[in-house]
């Protein structure tokens, strides 16, 4: 019989792993999933189970947290996908299976997918207008923009001439 608790002192979190016969369960597991998976093979276990909280959701920052969340029941719908410089192969994982997808290089996103992508968010100057007509052949289409044009930041007729004298 193993059992480790394993515990974060900044954020005051414990969870725990409990082993046996070859087969352990994670319980409220932390972000960083790498302590689970060292002390699962230094024992000689395989993680079978994950049991999170209940309802919770919860960040992933790679493949191995969303494997471990998805394959401890988690709703996708609950999970976010964060941090930039994502590879390829995390995007996929995290669109096939649902995931909310929170990246700062929105770039990155319109490279992997094949449908379009409409940037939203932090647009607030005709300098903002000009980096996205840059990557536009990335697969980016178009932009959603409210506050600033609300606020009068940004004038709506100024940008969109501005968008147009790019394409051209």
């Amino acid at each position: 019989m193993y059992f480790e608790q394993f515990y974060l002192g900044c954020l005051a979190h414990a969870s725990y792993m409990l082993g046996s016969q070859g087969e352990a369960v994670v319980v409220d597991p932390q972000r960083d999933v790498d302590l689970y998976l060292k002390a699962a093979e230094e024992h000689g276990l395989a993680i079978r189970h994950i049991m999170n909280q209940e309802g919770a959701g919860g960040d992933c920052f790679g493949v191995n947290e969303m494997y471990l969340a998805l394959l401890a029941g988690t709703n996708p719908k609950t999970l976010v996908l964060n941090g930039s410089n994502k590879q390829t192969e995390e995007l996929e994982m995290a669109i096939q299976n649902g995931l909310c997808i929170n990246i700062d290089a929105t770039v990155k996103l319109a490279q992997v997918l094949t449908i379009p992508v409409f940037a939203s968010g932090g647009l607030s100057s005709l300098a903002d207008i000009e980096k996205l007509c840059a990557v536009e052949e990335v697969g980016i289409e178009g932009v959603i923009c409210g506050r600033a044009i609300y606020s009068g930041e940004l004038d709506f007729a100024a940008a969109q001439a501005r968008a147009d004298e790019l394409a051209v």
